[in-house]
């Protein structure tokens, strides 16, 4: 997700849009049969367009949507926020997590006992799989 840095609407917009050309670009046309808005404001002429034919076969084109969320720092709320915004976007449309995990960062002096318990690690699973719980309550 993108992370706003104000409550403005300028940057309400772009996060939007960020999202409409990193998720949407593909999703959108095989569930609306069309670009994002977003993209078509941005691009305009550059976008093709889809022949009635084109929209009608891609209209629906997918039972459920496949997502890898691989979230670099380390924020519990990102995969909820994910998902419930795939949600909203796409109508509740069935939905599988196909990856998400967790990276440490470089550690000079691990012991193997820190490494045997995996606290870190196991932390993350908790906080995400609860964030997850919640998104799809």
């Amino acid at each position: 997700m993108y992370e706003l840095l104000t409550d403005d609407d300028r940057d309400q917009k772009a996060a939007n849009g960020g999202l409409a050309f990193y998720i949407g670009w593909v999703s959108d046309p095989l569930i609306f049969a069309d670009y994002p808005s977003e993209m078509r404001r941005y691009l305009g002429h550059q976008l093709p367009r889809f022949s009635n034919a084109e929209r009608k076969f891609m209209a629906n084109s997918i039972d459920y949507i496949a997502t890898g969320i691989a979230i670099l720092p380390v924020v519990p709320r990102g995969i909820g926020e994910m998902i419930g915004y795939l949600k909203k976007r796409y109508n509740n449309k069935p939905m599988f997590i196909t990856e998400n995990g967790y990276s440490e960062p470089e550690m000079q002096e691990v012991g193997v006992q820190d490494i045997k318990r995996d606290v870190k690690r196991i932390e993350f699973q908790k906080m995400y799989l609860s964030s997850l719980a919640e998104a799809i309550r």
